[in-house]
């Protein structure tokens, strides 16, 4: 499909099946290959230690601010 100005509008018609007078606006694009998907490998977690202190500071903190 190819996008075509007929009168002041914009229209997709197919290769060769645009009226007289229609002026080209942009050509047929081409399928894009498949990419292969990348696989990720996964992050290092965070120990239960520093979690277990996180959510202890987010507690003071949440008691200071009452």
């Amino acid at each position: 499909m190819k996008i075509y100005l007929v009168n002041g509008e914009k229209r997709r018609y197919a290769d060769g099946q645009a009226p007289e007078g229609a002026v080209l606006i942009t050509k047929a694009k081409k399928p894009e290959a498949a990419k292969p998907i990348k696989k990720e490998e996964p992050k290092d977690e965070k120990p239960a230690k520093t979690k277990a202190r996180k959510t202890q500071n987010k507690a003071r903190k949440a008691e200071s601010n009452k």
